[in-house]
C-alpha cells in the first residue's frame, strides 16, 4: 500500500484531511492508507481532480448521493450499437487485471453506446454531430486529448484509443480505478457520475443509469 505524502502550499480548494483511513467501500474502493502525521488533499474542481488522476498523485474527491437524480433527460437508448454482447468477458478480464468492478466497467461501456454513440451520428441529441468531428470513441468515450499523458503512462498512442477496443476499455479502467480510489464511500452511482463529469459535487443522472444497467445486467442478451 503506498504511502502518502504532505502537500505544502496547496490552494484552498485542496484542503486537507489528516490521518484517515478508510475501510473501503461495495466496490472494494479505498483511500491509501496514511501514517500519522502525513495529509491528503480534498480537491473538488475538475481540473485538480484531473490533474490528480493523470498524475496519480494522492487526493479525496468529495461527491454526495442525490437522491433526487433522474436519467430521464438522457434521451432515447439504443443497444443496436451495444458492443459488449459476445465480447464481455474481455471487460472482466480487464476489469480483474485493474482491479475493479467488471460488471461496472460493462456497464460504462453499455451506456456510453446505448446513449453516446459519439463516434456515430447521433441526431437525436446532437443534429450537428458529425463522425469526423468526433474526439471521443466508443466503446468507453475515452477523450484521448483530455487523458494523453494516462494514455502514455499506459504504453498507448491516439491510434490505440481510438480504434483499438482493448486499449481503450483499459484505460478507461485505470481511470474507474482511479476515481474509485479517490473516493471516501465509493459506489456505483458516484464513481459513474465522476466518469461522466469529473467536477460533480453530487451523483447525476447518469450515474443512477449505470447503476440500473449494472444492477440488471442489461447487456446479457
Amino acid at each position: 500500500m503506498r504511502k502518502l505524502h504532505t502537500f505544502p502550499g496547496l490552494p484552498e480548494e485542496q484542503r486537507t484531511e489528516s490521518d484517515r483511513t478508510s475501510n473501503g467501500g461495495p466496490l472494494g474502493g479505498r483511500l491509501q492508507e496514511q501514517s500519522a502525521g502525513r495529509q491528503v488533499p480534498i480537491i473538488n474542481t475538475e481540473a485538480g481532480r484531473r490533474q490528480s488522476i493523470i498524475y496519480n498523485t494522492p487526493a479525496i474527491f468529495e461527491i454526495a448521493h442525490e437522491p433526487r437524480a433522474s436519467y430521464s433527460h438522457l434521451g432515447i437508448e439504443v443497444d443496436f450499437f451495444d458492443e459488449i454482447y459476445g465480447g464481455d468477458f474481455m471487460y472482466y478480464e480487464v476489469a480483474h487485471e485493474v482491479g475493479i468492478d467488471p460488471n461496472l466497467l460493462a456497464s460504462i461501456a453499455y451506456i456510453e453506446a446505448s446513449y453516446g454513440c459519439r463516434d456515430h451520428t447521433d441526431l437525436w441529441n446532437d443534429p450537428w454531430n458529425n463522425p469526423w468531428w468526433n474526439s471521443s470513441f466508443r466503446p468507453m468515450n475515452i477523450h484521448y486529448g483530455q487523458w494523453e499523458p494516462l494514455a502514455s503512462e499506459l504504453g498507448y498512442l491516439k491510434d490505440d484509443v481510438d480504434n483499438f477496443v482493448r486499449p481503450n476499455v483499459h484505460m478507461a479502467a485505470v481511470l474507474l480505478k482511479r476515481i474509485e480510489e479517490r473516493v471516501r464511500t465509493p459506489s456505483v452511482e458516484k464513481i459513474a457520475s465522476l466518469y461522466h463529469f469529473l467536477g460533480a459535487d453530487k451523483t447525476m443522472g447518469y450515474g443512477e443509469r449505470v447503476k440500473y444497467i449494472h444492477d440488471h445486467k442489461l447487456w446479457i442478451k
